[in-house]
């Protein structure tokens, strides 16, 4: 009987000490510390306005070219910045012309990753005008508010609780490589500074109508500070090509100060709001080198009334090898 006990203690144990080696090859280190990289990406601001009185959303987005990223990173330190490459000109003539540029840091430890980035752009295009405006077609130019422009400070923390399971920096830095599927629930905290801007009104006279007298608006700014939690996993796919998710969900305390564009005069007010975090990526891990697509959407939302506002950051993102 003990013999039988002492076999199946041994067991255990031999089983867990395979398991435990398995974990330590799980995520492995690129030999080299210092990476430098392009990246080929699509990042923006859109904003979209809602009112019960009417069934679609007005949709606004800014017209953007291809967005070329230049950075590196340093063992638990990555920096770019991205140069925006105008669209052509029947682009322009279509959509008008919108310049901006995204600035970002990442700081990548084990257990923590934290995120930040500042984007700025001006010039945007009502998206949907043919909801709104009789006998528009899709041959006419879209209109254009060349004074209209947002701008984001932000950061988003994780941190996670099984980092021997799961690697962050691999599944969308890609500065380590998991060779073993697996993931984590992850913790978060976010914070962003947002600005929407205009020299008039945010709301282009030629829709006025649609929109609640409410949201008349020269400038609108708004903090938030907030708390997340969700799940990311890393599947890999003959070790060394993989696809991975995240969501997390959050909620958020947001301070919201609003400009008039009737009479100048500033409104300040506290709102409880929500902000969702979804990413997806894939690509290959190799030994030396690595490409990969990120999709990272980011969402904010802004209640004024019935009527809402809504703040959304979006980013696509291709690295090549």
């Amino acid at each position: 009987m003990q013999i039988s006990k002492l076999i199946i203690l041994s067991s255990v144990l031999l089983f867990s000490a395979r398991a435990k080696a398995q974990d330590s090859i799980r995520i492995v280190d690129f030999p080299t510390q210092l990476h430098a990289f392009f990246k080929i990406n699509s990042s923006n601001n859109e904003i979209e306005i809602s009112n019960p009185n009417i069934s679609d959303e007005l949709n606004y987005r800014p017209n953007l070219g291809t967005n070329i990223q230049l950075g590196f990173s340093y063992s638990w330190l990555g920096l770019a910045y991205s140069i925006m490459l105008p669209a052509d000109n029947s682009m322009n003539k279509k959509y008008g012309k919108t310049s901006g540029f995204v600035l970002e840091g990442h700081f990548m430890k084990p257990r923590i990753m934290i995120d930040v980035a500042y984007k700025r752009f001006k010039g945007f295009y009502l998206a949907n005008p043919s909801s709104f405006i009789t006998g528009w077609n899709n041959s006419l130019a879209y209109p254009h508010s060349a004074d209209l422009g947002t701008s984001m400070l932000s950061f988003n923390c994780f941190y996670v609780f099984r980092p021997q399971r799961y690697s962050p920096t691999a599944a969308y830095a890609f500065t380590k490589a998991m060779r073993k599927r697996g993931g984590s629930w992850m913790l978060g905290c976010f914070g962003a500074k947002s600005f929407i801007f205009s020299d008039s009104s945010i709301v282009s006279q030629s829709i006025h109508q649609y929109v609640n007298p409410e949201l008349d608006l020269k400038e609108m700014a708004f903090y938030e500070f907030g708390l997340s939690f969700g799940y990311s996993y890393l599947l890999t796919i003959l070790k060394k090509n993989f696809v991975s998710f995240t969501l997390m969900p959050g909620v958020s305390v947001q301070s919201i100060s609003q400009k008039s564009a009737i009479d100048n005069s500033i409104n300040n007010r506290n709102a409880i709001s929500q902000k969702t975090v979804f990413r997806v990526s894939m690509g290959r891990n190799g030994n030396n080198n690595y490409y990969g697509i990120v999709a990272n959407g980011e969402t904010s939302v802004v209640k004024n009334s019935s009527t809402e506002l809504s703040f959304i950051s979006n980013y696509f993102l291709w690295t090549p090898l």
